[in-house]
């Protein structure tokens, strides 16, 4: 998100766009003006067999593949 400038309170993708001229702008003019990606975490949630974790799922019984069809 924009914190100021003519695009103050946009998300970079609605700057692009609405005015994608002003994007190219800037990376050659204004560097900083352009927002940081924000970083996505750094850790992923293992269970105990070490596969990766997925909360919602967690409760579900473990059912015979038989027992399925």
């Amino acid at each position: 998100m924009f914190r100021f400038g003519k695009y103050k309170g946009y998300t970079l993708a609605d700057v692009e766009r609405i005015d994608p001229g002003y994007i190219r702008w800037a990376r050659q003019n204004a560097p900083n003006l352009i927002p940081k990606p924000q970083k996505a975490p750094t850790t992923q949630l293992v269970d105990e067999d070490g596969d990766a974790y997925i909360k919602p799922y967690k409760d579900l019984p473990i059912i015979n593949p038989s027992d399925a069809f």
